[in-house]
């Protein structure tokens, strides 16, 4: 067994390092040395999870208006990412055109309180609020948009010609 030696904090005489510490500590002198990059060949820098596949799959039945595929693949994609706040928006949008109003509301909360500058969620909330006659809500979400991308976003372009439509 290889065997480093150093000093202990605590006692006056030398004690041995592991040898996988030492192994760590040569290997980044060879690479700190190392007069070209680094790198390994044909390894993957990362392997997609399984929830963006679901996240994928459910943009591709929201696409095809399959709300309810397109719920349950979300409402199994959150449960691997509880945090995804494209997710939770994608989530509200699938909701909101089933008609289940009330938890297309949450859900539009929830990503933005994951992301306060969620755009899509922004835009998608004030749809919602129009939807449910709400139009003073749905104008304050237009200037959240207006303030986050200053006027100059797509979501803000959607909303603001969803409220000038809209007659009610």
């Amino acid at each position: 067994m290889i065997q480093d030696w150093t000093l202990s904090p605590t006692v006056k005489h030398r004690q041995p390092v592991s040898t996988m510490r030492t192994a760590a500590w040569v290997l980044g002198v060879v690479v700190w040395l190392s007069p070209m990059p680094v790198s390994a060949v044909d390894v993957p820098t990362s392997n997609p999870p399984l929830e963006d596949l679901a996240m994928r799959q459910a943009r591709e039945a929201v696409s095809q208006k399959a709300w309810e595929q397109a719920l349950t693949l979300l409402q199994g994609h959150l449960r691997a990412a509880p945090d995804d706040a494209d997710g939770h928006n994608l989530l509200g949008y699938s909701l909101r055109h089933l008609g289940r109003l009330a938890e297309s509301l949450a859900a539009y909360e929830r990503a933005l309180a994951l992301n306060p500058a969620h755009l899509g969620a922004h835009e998608y909330l004030g749809e919602l609020f129009l939807q449910t006659g709400q139009r003073a809500r749905a104008r304050r979400q237009l200037q959240i948009l207006a303030d986050l991308c200053q006027a100059q976003c797509e979501e803000y372009r959607e909303l603001k010609q969803a409220i000038e439509q809209r007659t009610d």
